[in-house]
């Protein structure tokens, strides 16, 4: 009888201990040495949901993002979990940059993004996630010091990073004072809401099941 799993940090920091260096194992190695059987043969309490999680992160780790991610977040003072969960969003670990792309990498940063961190070149992983959580950072922390509490101060910030900082001041200003970010923006079908929701949604998923 196939055993029920979860997936759990061990996997994670068994698969981030071995990154970027020699010898390190397959995805596929590491999974089956952490649970004892190979990936094909695992069933997850939430199928749908885990195989989609397990996928991601094996882009992450095969693309060698994984220690990347979690260092830039580290830096910015951000849970790389939360980052991970936007960079799926945007690009679900894949890009497909051409020259007329208005917004570019795996964080799908503008040019202006691009100018304001002295970034050469928004293709390259690590100009590209560096640039991306710092800008994530400094949007948390206009809206706390504008009085918005943690909790809606990450919406907000993923709110401006879709759709404009200017957006989402205007949003603010037509409505009352309030600073729920659901109270605000009330169109749960909006697609700021549904891009925050998305987000959101995952990374509770990762919370959960990557403790």
């Amino acid at each position: 009888m196939r055993q029920i799993i979860c997936i759990t940090v061990a996997a994670l920091i068994g698969i981030i201990a071995n990154i970027a260096q020699p010898g390190r194992p397959s995805f596929e190695e590491a999974f089956e040495e952490i649970y004892g059987m190979p990936r094909g043969e695992a069933v997850f309490h939430d199928r749908t949901t885990s195989k989609a999680l397990l996928n991601g992160l094996n882009r992450m780790y095969r693309n060698g993002y994984d220690t990347l991610i979690v260092r830039c977040s580290n830096q910015a003072g951000l849970d790389w979990k939360l980052v991970s969960s936007l960079i799926c969003q945007e690009t679900d670990f894949m890009t497909n940059d051409t020259d007329s792309s208005i917004h570019r990498g795996l964080m799908q940063l503008s040019a202006v993004t691009a100018e304001m961190y002295g970034v050469t070149d928004l293709s390259d992983p690590k100009q590209n996630i560096e640039a991306g959580t710092r800008y994530l950072r400094h949007l948390m922390d206009i809206f706390q010091e504008e009085g918005i509490d943690s909790a809606n101060s990450v919406k907000y910030a993923l709110a401006a990073y879709n759709c404009g900082i200017g957006n989402v001041r205007k949003v603010r200003s037509q409505s009352d004072s309030s600073n729920s970010f659901n109270v605000l923006f009330r169109n749960p079908d909006g697609p700021t809401r549904r891009y925050v929701n998305s987000i959101i949604y995952r990374y509770k998923r990762y919370n959960k099941l990557l403790y």
